[in-house]
């Protein structure tokens, strides 16, 4: 098979101008040296990065983390802390000074870019204004205003829009899926194939469907009902083997939800009840407060 052959052939789902223009920049070597890829969270950036870089070196298979050419990181990667520091970019730059291995790129990609700290955002600055001989960076982030002005300015800018509704179905038809089920995943990922397939892997649907039902309890129940609501979430709190915490995973699905064509009957402000409960999402990070209160504060006079 023929090498632009094989770049036509992609697991990752959609995007195809955004594949077009990679295809037609390598076959012009006319790739730059760095990239920064926006769009909402778990929407298909970073699956994208990775298959582009094996595309780019034409080798097979999916994305290996032991792969020499290829230096990833994410803070999501790290229990122990929830930024990217210094001596991660230090790593890194250890890397960009290595020599390519299988050719003809290697490649920095660093997931969640917006949570490097100011000293490693700086630290990388002279990497993104002198590259490494063959090395390509991508910066992937579903936050992009929170990273530095003088990143931002030394990358080329992708956008990555959610996946059209048409499109998500028939994706979704390989699976074993009802239409029901296809219909809601749908709407409730809003274009985030990302997020549907990690709902879909996670088996979530009957978990998302008894969440709604306390949401709407919640919002719309009588002061008895929120109080519940609120005591079963917090009462019944506790992290999951794989670092799942119930409290957290409820309000993501409740601001999923709000967020969806899914809830347009709600009859709420949902706008302003999902700054609410961001506002609980990020407090709950905090062991020392009350959180049971804070629920309470947040939800009851709805």
């Amino acid at each position: 098979m023929k090498y632009y052959e094989a770049m036509a052939l992609w697991e990752t789902h959609g995007f195809d101008k955004i594949k077009d223009l990679f295809i037609n920049l390598e076959e012009k070597k006319s790739l730059g040296h760095a990239y920064l890829f926006t769009g909402q969270e778990m929407i298909g950036k970073r699956t994208f990065a990775l298959e582009l870089a094996l595309k780019l070196n034409k080798m097979e298979g999916v994305f290996n983390d032991k792969d020499p050419d290829i230096f990833y990181i994410s803070n999501a990667d790290n229990e122990s802390r929830s930024t990217i520091q210094i001596d991660d970019i230090r790593d890194m730059k250890k890397f960009a000074s290595l020599k390519v291995y299988n050719g003809p790129y290697k490649y920095i990609i660093i997931d969640n870019a917006h949570e490097m700290t100011n000293e490693a955002g700086n630290s990388i600055l002279k990497l993104l204004e002198e590259p490494a001989k063959g090395t390509l960076i991508f910066l992937i982030s579903a936050f992009h205003k929170k990273m530095l002005p003088t990143i931002i300015s030394r990358c080329e800018r992708i956008n990555f829009s959610p996946h059209k509704k048409v499109g998500l179905e028939e994706y979704f038809k390989k699976f074993n899926l009802t239409d029901e089920q296809i219909s809601f995943m749908v709407n409730f990922s809003n274009g985030r194939i990302g997020l549907a397939k990690s709902l879909y892997e996670k088996d979530a649907f009957p978990e998302i469907k008894k969440t709604i039902g306390m949401l709407q309890k919640l919002v719309q129940g009588s002061i008895f009902e929120k109080f519940d609501v609120i005591e079963k979430v917090v009462n019944n709190r506790k992290v999951s083997d794989n670092g799942e915490d119930t409290a957290e995973v409820a309000l993501l699905y409740w601001m999923l939800y709000l967020r969806s064509s899914l809830a347009t009957n709600l009859g709420q402000d949902r706008g302003k009840i999902i700054r609410k409960m961001f506002e609980v999402y990020n407090y709950l990070k905090q062991p020392q407060l009350n959180h049971r209160l804070l629920f309470e504060r947040a939800f009851i006079k709805y």
